[in-house]
């Protein structure tokens, strides 16, 4: 789309949730409108105030700006990083695209540098995934989250972070000024109105409902907005444990129409590798598969979900109270922090490998909040940036956009300015969602413990006749002659693997898994491209 005046182009990609209301403040300045789009919006918008107009958006978006007056690009990202955005420089200029391999035909045109990334196997290997601008792809970055790059047709590059959280109101000043009330009608009316602009859609939408606190106190939310019918959507494991029957009490108790999708041992590895190329990166967490399989049930009735992905990071959840440790009796958080893989294992497994975790570490420095709220701050910008990306391009591979009302910044916002003791409190963690969710449903519900959605990974793959086969890569000459691979320690892995001797804390399954999905990336990204060019 191009401006009035011609001067900008914009590529966009994502949803300006509060673009009825720019549009209308636009027009009672005298501005028309060609479409009811909010890209026409965002560019009218930059046209008029420039870049610094990205801070009146509440969405989720990537986009790309042409100023042909200055000759430039700039790819701009959301906030958070909902939506992703890469960028690789060549001699012949800037390529961008929301997904790597959509690059690929060009690259492979230019015969460009695409090769694996040595200095980020060390963090893929601890975390699962890397932080910040760095890729697997030595030459491919991401837009960082909150950021805008700007690309001058001289080969400049400049970078200008156009959201700082630690910009927000000051904790201490709000605390100060308000009740313990007040504080937890702040955090409901910020998701009310966050769930409202995400229900707006002139596709059908539904809920992607776990069970769980976080979704649950989203669609009783949706309930009380919506007056239309709701689909709600769950996974299921049939033979283990998880929360179906919650499940079911919540689609009960809020009169949704409800979908249950059964994920067994025969289905997961079916769909394994369509999901790593789907996801464009490797697979994070087991859970992508499941989160494909239910963007493609939605899909047959709604084009648009919303779930609860981000409540647990945003709010303090999970194990919260046992990562206390890191400010507490004077020690400090760390760049190891929700690792997955305990340095000595990765070292086993590697040689050759330098160690970065300087996006890490630069993060905790450079951070002006401390101790439940500086950890929300880590995870929103590393531990949550993978799940983001699994989000957004699991279901965007089954047509269906993910909407997440807990990453509006005004709710991220509420919540990193309330007392850390409605957000942890002893062993309670999430406080001030509980306390908001005893508004809809029974205490009983809300208080129960915590059951997550534990897929069955090392049962999984011990069993040889179904993903247990995918193990075999992993004593390919192909995989353990990389010059970056430890043979004899791989091998020593799988065969205790094999004999049993695993722990659940960084357990060897996960390890298989790590080594396994990069693996499959590399062959299928890298190595077997030239296919993927024609």
């Amino acid at each position: 789309m191009t401006s009035p005046d011609g001067r900008f182009r914009i590529v966009f990609n994502g949803e300006v949730y509060n673009f009825p209301e720019l549009r209308n403040q636009l027009i009672q300045k005298g501005e028309y409108f060609k479409s009811d789009s909010d890209t026409e919006v965002v560019l009218r918008l930059i046209s008029i105030y420039g870049l610094d107009a990205i801070n009146k958006l509440n969405g989720m978006f990537a986009f790309a700006l042409h100023d042909k007056k200055k000759n430039q690009v700039t790819l701009v990202r959301d906030r958070f990083g909902v939506k992703p955005l890469y960028a690789h420089v060549t001699p012949c200029g800037v390529l961008f695209a929301s997904e790597m391999k959509a690059l690929i035909p060009i690259i492979s045109h230019l015969d460009a540098r695409w090769e694996l990334n040595r200095e980020a196997i060390f963090e893929y290997l601890m975390f699962r995934y890397t932080a910040g601008s760095k890729t697997l792809l030595s030459s491919v970055k991401r837009v960082e989250p909150g950021q805008w790059t700007t690309y001058t047709c001289d080969g400049g590059e400049y970078c200008k972070k156009y959201y700082n959280i630690s910009n927000i109101n000051s904790l201490e000043e709000r605390q100060n000024s308000e009740t313990v009330s007040d504080q937890i009608e702040r955090v409901h009316d910020a998701l009310v109105r966050s769930v409202k602009r995400r229900l707006i859609s002139d596709a059908p939408l539904g809920i992607a409902l776990s069970g769980g606190i976080d979704s649950s106190l989203i669609t009783a939310i949706a309930r009380t907005v919506h007056s239309g019918s709701i689909n709600t959507y769950s996974i299921t494991l049939p033979g283990f444990e998880d929360e179906s029957q919650e499940q079911k009490f919540v689609a009960d108790h809020l009169n949704t129409t409800h979908h249950s999708v059964a994920l067994d041992a025969k289905t997961f590895p079916r769909h394994l590798l369509d999901c790593i190329w789907s996801n464009d990166e490797p697979l994070f967490d087991p859970q992508a598969i499941p989160l494909n399989l239910l963007s493609r049930r939605a899909s047959e009735k709604v084009k648009v979900l919303i779930g609860g992905e981000g409540g647990d990071e945003v709010f303090a959840g999970y194990e919260f109270p046992k990562h206390l440790c890191y400010y507490r009796d004077g020690r400090k958080l760390h760049a190891l922090a929700h690792r997955y893989v305990r340095a000595r294992d990765v070292n086993s497994l590697l040689k050759n490998i330098p160690r970065d975790l300087s996006f890490r570490e630069k993060l905790i420095l450079e951070s002006d909040f401390k101790g439940v709220e500086n950890y929300i701050i880590y995870l929103i910008y590393t531990f949550l940036q993978p799940l983001y990306n699994r989000t957004d391009k699991m279901s965007m591979a089954a047509s269906v956009e993910f909407r997440d009302p807990f990453l509006d910044h005004e709710v991220v916002e509420s919540s990193l300015s309330i007392s850390s003791k409605l957000k942890v409190s002893g062993d309670l963690t999430k406080v001030v969602l509980k306390k908001i969710s005893e508004r809809y449903f029974p205490k009983k519900q809300i208080y129960r413990p915590k059951v997550g959605f534990p897929i069955p990974l090392n049962a999984w793959l011990r069993d040889r006749k179904y993903f247990g086969q995918y193990i075999d890569i992993l004593r390919e000459a192909r995989f353990l002659d990389r010059d970056f691979i430890d043979r004899r320690n791989v091998t020593k892995m799988l065969d205790d693997f094999y004999k049993g001797n695993d722990t659940f804390y960084y357990s060897i399954g996960g390890r298989i898994w790590i080594l396994l999905n990069l693996e499959l990336f590399i062959r299928m990204m890298i190595e077997d491209k030239a296919s993927l060019a024609a």
